[in-house]
């Protein structure tokens, strides 16, 4: 359906209705792991959030329960989880990704592990 990363991120902006400045799309169109350090209010989540769909979106992510976002608090992993689900369905993604504070993914290998 897409033939490029490009177009991938043309038509995740067109389904939500954003448009990315060029830091973002510099951030959308890298390969590979990063750290991204803002401020608040400068689309953290919504970067992340578009950044996941279009690694999906383009194979780059083929089996989205080998992918884990953390944060740092509840109310964080519980919207960063309801915008990804939002987006997915928006974009007619039949996948979920787990989402969790570090805290509760760290009890969760303890609890694995005994």
């Amino acid at each position: 359906m897409f033939n490029s990363d490009k177009e991938i991120i043309e038509y995740i902006g067109k389904v939500t209705g954003v448009e990315y400045s060029d830091e973002q799309i510099k951030v959308l169109s890298h390969h590979g792991g990063m750290n991204i350090l803002a401020c608040a209010g400068s689309g953290k989540t919504t970067i992340l959030t578009h950044l996941l769909a279009k690694r999906v979106m383009s194979g780059e992510i083929e089996d989205t329960n080998k992918v884990l976002c953390t944060t740092y608090s509840r109310s964080g992993a519980q919207e960063m989880e309801e915008r990804i689900n939002k987006l997915f369905k928006q974009l007619g993604l039949r996948s979920t990704v787990t989402v969790k504070t570090l805290h509760a993914f760290y009890l969760m290998i303890l609890k694995h592990f005994g």
